[in-house]
């Protein structure tokens, strides 16, 4: 949803990232709408009326809200801060220190100050009167200050000494337990080290970013081309990426902790993941589609990508001022799918994407896009090795997401979790979900490539049992179906230690014991695969059916199975209709079997022995 700003009358656009608020002045009054609310909407129509502050007559540089929203500071000069209390409409002002000029203001959350002044000459902290009716400085951080930039996601504000490369870069975060200052960091440019010569760094070269919970310093070093990110330590500022630049024109985006590259010159996007090991953009350049905008007449506005008055603000916020439009990005998967040549290293970028939330219209979750990808790999018969890779991706992250959502049962309701006892924002795949949505449609279209997709099975089988995950019942079942269609069932024992786990033997050892019939050395196999107790009774009972009588007493007698009641063997003996085997089981009853003579059916079994003794036969 795209929100529409009236700027015929606006002063200044502006906006207050500690309190997700866009901020519009118009001559002595100051709408606010909260982002993530307007930004919800599904028309126009819905759109409720922005928040009103009256103010004085007079020029607004920049403008904040207290954190708590009771208290709003309005930059007014280049030294000069008005304060206008919500409550009572009460005003005061604070003037930075003399012979300093003020570059910037920001609210905090600390035990020493409330609100920070950014000065030529450092910081200064001020904390509020417990009447609200002025400020009072507690301190002041001297530094000689060029530029600088703050964030209220990560509460750091980065101060630059000077323009020139390198620049000495000092830092202070403003956390809830206090302020902490950050050692003292040179921000070179390579350009510079290359050819010797200066090379201005300003404040709209370096943005301060958040991804996976890592703070990170970009700089976009557009003499060198390159992207370089300086990961914050605690005591450290580490250089850890480096990325090609392709445009003398960028900005930055921060998207569902994806770094968005926008390449103002060209018009397109390059999507960067920093925990991928490639220096390359995930996928090819893809341009910025902008949602069809449309005015208080119900006509589609027209609106140039990139033009000059775009604003690039917060993580992943599209100001325009020249149309007064503001807007939200997000990935488009499903575009990003496509152009991404690198199959492994797309899913564990899907695989890291949030499946929860609303999507506009044509736009994939991860978790389908994950399925299609890797079916897609399987039906272009992509190298095994890839394809394993793959597979570890998926089954080490549904691993994960488990282990997340065990953590997090112990302290959430249980209607935070979905049938699969995942969180509803993991896109992980299980290995039913693998079986249903992949294995088995694959089964039916690739009747003539049986040995690859056998390969990709036994793969992914493994790799479900190298993460400790529970494989389905019916994927080892696909398994023992495609060794028996491609004749190598002389490969049953090499997965034993799969198919013999107590969730799936029973059932395996029913089919193989079919398989039997056609391969007789499969017949270990089978009782390989049920050494368990109940797996010991299944496989008395398959000896039965197939009317081995003799042989399921002997393995009755040597494993000591004692679930199996006698008269099993003796209906079996008696269906059989061969009177020296009835009497090999009675005569094994009566002397292995305690109180088999007490037994209420004794009397029965025993008038057919004897009918076998004085007729040769079995009495009815």
């Amino acid at each position: 949803m795209a929100v529409r700003i009236d700027i015929s009358t606006c002063s200044a656009v502006m906006y207050d990232d500690g309190n997700l608020l866009l901020l519009v002045a118009s001559k002595n009054k100051l709408f606010s709408w909260p982002v993530d609310k307007v930004l919800s909407l599904n028309s126009p129509d819905e759109a409720e009326s922005p928040t009103v502050s009256f103010l004085n007559e007079g020029p607004v540089i920049s403008a904040r809200f207290s954190l708590d929203g009771r208290i709003l500071a309005v930059q007014r000069t280049a030294t000069d801060v008005e304060f206008v209390n919500r409550e009572d409409a009460s005003e005061f002002w604070q003037r930075c220190r003399k012979g300093e000029r003020l570059l910037g203001l920001f609210w905090v959350n600390t035990p020493e100050c409330d609100c920070v002044f950014v000065t030529t000459g450092g910081l200064e902290l001020y904390q509020l009167l417990p009447a609200r009716n002025g400020v009072r400085a507690v301190d002041v951080k001297k530094h000689t200050v060029a530029w600088y930039t703050y964030t209220h996601e990560t509460r750091l504000a980065l101060l630059s000494s000077g323009a020139t490369a390198p620049v000495r870069l000092a830092g202070y975060q403003f956390a809830t337990s206090g302020v902490i200052r950050l050692p003292r960091f040179d921000l070179p440019s390579q350009a510079s080290e290359r050819n010797k010569r200066a090379v201005s760094i300003t404040g709209k070269d370096v943005k301060l970013l958040t991804m996976y919970g890592r703070m990170y310093c970009a700089h976009v070093d557009l003499h060198a081309g390159l992207l370089v990110l300086y990961r914050f330590y605690r005591d450290a500022l580490v250089r850890q990426h480096t990325y090609p630049l392709y445009s003398r024109h960028v900005d930055l985006s921060i998207v569902d902790q994806a770094l968005v590259v926008h390449n103002i010159d060209s018009g397109v996007v390059l999507v960067l993941d920093v925990l991928s090991s490639s220096t390359h953009p995930l996928a090819s350049p893809l341009p910025l589609a902008l949602p069809p905008v449309i005015d208080h007449n119900d006509n589609t506005l027209e609106v140039e990508p990139y033009n000059s008055g775009w604003d690039f603000i917060g993580p992943d916020l599209l100001l325009d001022t020249q149309h007064g439009i503001f807007w939200r990005q997000q990935l488009d998967l499903g575009s990003l799918t496509h152009s991404c040549s690198d199959r492994c290293t797309l899913m564990s970028f899907l695989q890291r994407r949030r499946e929860d939330g609303a999507l506009p219209a044509g736009f994939s979750r991860p978790r389908q896009l994950s399925l299609n990808v890797v079916k897609t790999m399987i039906q272009d018969c992509d190298p095994l090795p890839v394809i394993s890779r793959t597979f570890m991706v998926l089954c080490t992250a549904y691993e994960e997401s488990r282990n997340q959502a065990r953590s997090v049962q112990g302290s959430s309701e249980p209607n935070n979790f979905g049938e699969s006892g995942l969180l509803p924002r993991s896109p992980a795949v299980s290995p039913e979900e693998m079986q249903r949505s992949v294995f088995e449609p694959l089964e039916e279209e690739m009747s003539s490539g049986g040995a690859y997709l056998l390969a990709c099975v036994a793969e992914y089988i493994r790799c479900v049992d190298v993460t400790n995950l529970s494989c389905p019942a019916s994927l080892s079942l696909l398994l023992v179906q495609l060794l028996q269609r491609e004749d190598r069932l002389h490969q049953l024992n090499s997965w034993l230690p799969v198919l013999s786990r107590k969730s799936v033997s029973n059932t395996i050892a029913i089919e193989v014991a079919e398989i039997s019939k056609l391969y007789k050395p499969s017949i270990q196999t089978v009782q390989d695969l049920l050494q368990n107790q109940q797996g010991q009774e299944t496989y008395v009972r398959l000896l039965l059916r197939e009317g081995r009588i003799v042989e399921a007493l002997r393995y009755v007698r040597r494993h000591r199975v004692e679930s199996v009641p006698p008269t099993i063997f003796l209906d079996a003996a008696k269906e059989l209709g061969d009177p020296a085997i009835y009497t090999t089981v009675f005569r094994f009853c009566s002397e292995f079997v305690p109180n088999f003579a007490n037994m209420a059916d004794y009397p029965a079994y025993t008038r057919k022995l004897h009918g076998i003794i004085h007729r040769g036969e079995i009495l009815e």
